[in-house]
């Protein structure tokens, strides 16, 4: 009787490791019939080409951080958009937000927080932004 709620869990975990596996084998057929339509689109251009030698490569990542230059103008997006001052962390979530990262892990934050800090401190420099407050804050010059 005290275990009922273990096994409950238990099950509910395998049936769900069942339902990936059954999805990975549904991709695994897919993959093999495309991979056989390119052997043999490759067998009509070049018969003699043997495909053994050739190493699988993996796909890459996308990237998970804009590219230099664009965190800049976001993070004056997310400045402009605030209706109080923020501080270079909130900022900095603010521009993962509006890259897609609905909800950014604190190690993806602490990535991006030195490139932030720094396109603020140059907007302060400009006179765009002020800094104030501790922790600093960061606000738009109305």
């Amino acid at each position: 009787m005290s275990h009922d709620l273990a096994v409950a869990a238990l099950l509910k975990t395998y049936s769900e490791l069942q339902g990936e596996l059954a999805a990975l084998r549904k991709k695994d057929v897919e993959i093999c019939r495309q991979l056989d339509h390119l052997r043999g689109v490759l067998a009509m251009y070049r018969p003699e080409m043997d495909l053994k030698p050739i190493s699988p490569t993996r796909p890459q990542k996308p990237r998970k951080v804009t590219p230099r230059g664009k965190q800049s103008a976001l993070a004056l997006e997310v400045l402009k958009a605030a209706s109080h001052p923020l501080t270079t962390r909130e900022v900095a979530r603010g521009v993962l937000q509006r890259q897609g990262n609905e909800e950014p892990d604190e190690r993806l934050i602490g990535l991006v927080v030195p490139n932030v800090h720094g396109a603020l401190a140059r907007f302060k420099k400009r006179g765009t932004v002020t800094e104030g407050g501790s922790p600093k804050r960061w606000e738009i010059v109305r």
